[in-house]
């Protein structure tokens, strides 16, 4: 009888150890197997920021323009709740200037649709609070340098309308103002549910 123990007491061991080993190389494997997916979704996170950094560099070359915005088509569906990025680029071409120049850049609500609600259309107030981030702000570059991208935040409340939001980028030397622009762009935002 003792040896039988003695027995059941070692298989038992053994089958302590080797369940042991198995869930330690289950935890490795495991564990390499969560960094290799952290580090695909950070890789693919630096492609997509290179992709749209190379496009907004097409788009200059291709059109010779002084801002461009990231954005096919300049619209964008907005979901309520959401944010939403939308990269812009601004480029010096002014010539004959050896210093860098600062331009200020102001984004301002351009038109409201007809298919939001009067008290929207009389008062773009509402409509200017979508822009939660990037709504003005300065950038300093020398004619030629390569263009500075900036990056404006849109934010459709809970509470928003169904309906579309023109909105207008000013660029104008620090000292000037919207009404002589040194470029204007646009871009539109539909709110959708």
């Amino acid at each position: 009888m003792h040896r039988q123990n003695k027995k059941a007491a070692i298989e038992l061991s053994i089958g302590t150890i080797v369940i042991i080993v198995l869930a330690m190389s289950m935890l490795i494997l495991g564990l390499i197997l969560i960094q290799k997916i952290f580090f695909g979704a950070t890789d693919a996170a630096e492609l997509i920021n290179q992709n749209v950094k190379t496009q907004i560099n097409k788009l200059f070359n291709d059109n010779q323009d002084k801002t461009v915005i990231y954005l096919p088509g300049n619209h964008a569906d907005v979901k309520k709740g959401v944010t939403y990025a939308v990269r812009f680029a601004i480029r010096n071409v002014n010539t004959g200037q050896d210093t860098a120049q600062t331009f200020k850049y102001e984004v301002v609500v351009g038109e409201v649709g007809s298919d939001c609600p009067q008290s929207w259309i009389s008062n773009t107030a509402k409509a200017q609070a979508f822009i939660s981030l990037g709504a003005t702000g300065t950038v300093s570059l020398r004619a030629g340098d390569t263009p500075v991208e900036r990056e404006i935040r849109v934010t459709a409340s809970e509470d928003a309308p169904l309906c579309q939001v023109s909105y207008d980028l000013y660029v104008y030397p620090q000292g000037g103002n919207k009404q002589d622009p040194y470029d204007l762009n646009y871009f539109s935002v539909q709110i959708i549910g």
